[in-house]
C-alpha cells in the first residue's frame, strides 16, 4: 500500500537545521549545516522580500521524519515563488531525507501533496539545480514532479586513493603542461601555495579574492552578485570558524607578498567544492595561475582523504583540462495560481531552448537579426 504523509512548517531556520542535518548530513555541501545555517542568517529574513519556508514531512503512522525542504518564498518580482535557499549560490539544490524518505513515485507525489497543503500563497514553486539522487537514493522531489534537464550541470573529478596514478592518467599534453606551470611559477623566488589555517590567514586570502573578482567584474562591465552585502558577508561568516572545522578550504598562490591565485571551497568529506576563484593578470598569465592552484589544492588535500573534487555548475575551459564528468541536474516548475500559469511555460520553454545548444544559438542568432532590424 502507498504510504502517507504529513507536513508542518519549522518555527524557525535554526530548529529546521539542527533538526535535519542530525538526520542527513547532506548530500552536497549546500544541504550541511554550517552552510544552511549561514544561508538563512544573511538570506533567511523578510526585509527583503525572502522569507523562511521550512517543510518538514513524516510518514503518517509511525510519525518517522522523511523529508525536510529548506526553502523560501521570494516576493521581490511579479509573481511570488517558493524556491530552495539558493539565490544564486548555492551549485545544487536538494531536500535532506530521514528515513521514511518516499522512494516511489506514488509515495513521492503523497509527500509533495502534504507538502503542498501547507505552503505559503505563491504563484509558482520552481525548483531548480537538481541533481537525480542523494547518494543513490533518487530524488523525491523529481520522482514526484518529473522536471526536465536543466542547462547547467556540474563537473566531479574522482581521485581514487593515488593521486600520483591519476596525475599520469590524464593525457600527455596536460600533465606536462602542470609540472611545466610550477617551475614557471617558483623560479622567480618566494613563491609557495600556501593553505589558510585560521581566520585570520583566511581573512587575508578572501579580502584578495573578493577584490580580484570585483575589479575584474569592473574592468568586463557585468553585473556581480558576490559584492552585495549579503553576499559578502555569507562568505566572510562560513570563513569564520569554518577554517579551523574544516567546513572551509581557503587555498592560495603568492609570490613574495604578492597574491596571484586564490581558491574558495566547501568541504564536505570525501569531496570539497570549488565555489570562487580568483587570479593575477599581467606577467602571471604564463603559468596559468587558475588552472596551478586547483591542481596543488588537489594534491593537498588528497593527502587529507579528499578524493572526489566537485567543480561545481558552469563551463568553463580551465575546468575541461581536468576531465570532469558530468553531473546532470534538473528543474521543475509547479504553477500554484492561475498568474504562474504563463510564467510556468515560458520557464519551461526557456529551459528547453537552453538546454540545446544548437537551438538556443539559433535563438540568439533570431534575437540578434530583430534588434539590428529594428535599429
Amino acid at each position: 500500500m502507498p504510504r502517507t504523509y504529513r507536513a508542518r512548517l519549522a518555527a524557525s531556520p535554526e530548529t529546521f537545521v539542527e533538526r535535519w542535518t542530525a538526520l542527513d548530513p547532506g548530500a552536497t555541501p549546500f544541504q550541511s549545516a554550517h552552510w544552511l545555517a549561514a544561508w538563512y542568517r544573511q538570506f533567511g529574513t523578510t526585509d527583503d522580500g525572502i522569507s523562511p519556508v521550512l517543510v518538514e514531512i513524516e510518514e503518517t503512522t509511525s510519525g518517522t521524519p522523511a523529508m525536510g525542504l529548506p526553502l523560501v518564498l521570494d516576493r521581490r518580482g511579479r509573481q511570488a515563488v517558493i524556491r530552495f535557499a539558493d539565490l544564486g549560490v548555492s551549485d545544487y539544490n536538494l531536500p535532506l531525507l530521514g528515513t521514511a524518505a518516499p522512494d516511489t513515485i506514488e509515495d513521492a507525489y503523497a509527500a509533495w501533496t502534504a507538502a503542498r497543503n501547507v505552503l505559503p500563497r505563491a504563484d509558482l514553486c520552481q525548483f531548480e539545480k537538481m541533481p537525480e539522487t542523494l547518494r543513490e537514493r533518487r530524488n523525491p522531489l523529481l520522482l514526484a514532479l518529473g522536471g526536465h534537464r536543466s542547462h547547467l550541470s556540474g563537473g566531479l573529478v574522482r581521485l581514487g586513493d593515488d593521486y600520483e596514478a591519476w596525475l599520469a592518467a590524464l593525457p600527455r599534453h596536460d600533465r606536462k603542461e602542470m609540472g611545466r606551470f610550477w617551475r614557471v611559477f617558483t623560479r622567480g623566488g618566494d613563491a609557495r601555495f600556501i593553505r589558510a589555517r585560521d581566520a585570520a590567514e583566511g581573512r587575508a586570502i578572501l579580502g584578495w579574492l573578493e577584490a580580484s573578482q570585483d575589479a575584474r567584474a569592473d574592468e568586463m562591465g557585468y553585473e556581480y552578485l558576490l559584492d552585495r552585502p549579503a553576499y559578502r558577508d555569507l562568505y566572510r561568516s562560513l570563513a569564520e570558524g569554518g577554517i579551523e572545522r574544516g567546513d572551509i578550504i581557503l587555498t592560495a598562490l603568492k609570490a613574495g607578498d604578492e597574491f596571484v591565485a586564490a581558491l574558495f571551497c566547501i568541504a564536505h568529506k570525501p569531496r570539497y567544492t570549488m565555489v570562487r576563484i580568483a587570479t593575477a593578470n599581467g606577467e602571471w598569465s604564463n603559468c596559468s595561475p587558475g588552472r596551478l592552484i586547483i591542481e596543488r589544492t588537489m594534491a593537498e588535500m588528497h593527502g587529507e582523504g579528499y578524493c572526489e573534487i566537485d567543480f561545481g555548475i558552469g563551463e568553463f575551459a580551465y575546468k575541461r583540462r581536468f576531465h570532469p564528468e558530468s553531473i546532470p541536474l534538473f528543474d521543475a516548475t509547479v504553477a500554484t495560481s492561475v498568474y504562474g500559469l504563463p510564467h510556468k511555460a515560458i520557464h519551461e520553454a526557456k529551459a528547453y531552448v537552453k538546454s540545446r545548444p544548437a537551438l538556443e544559438q539559433a535563438a540568439r542568432r533570431a534575437m540578434a537579426w530583430r534588434r539590428g532590424k529594428a535599429a
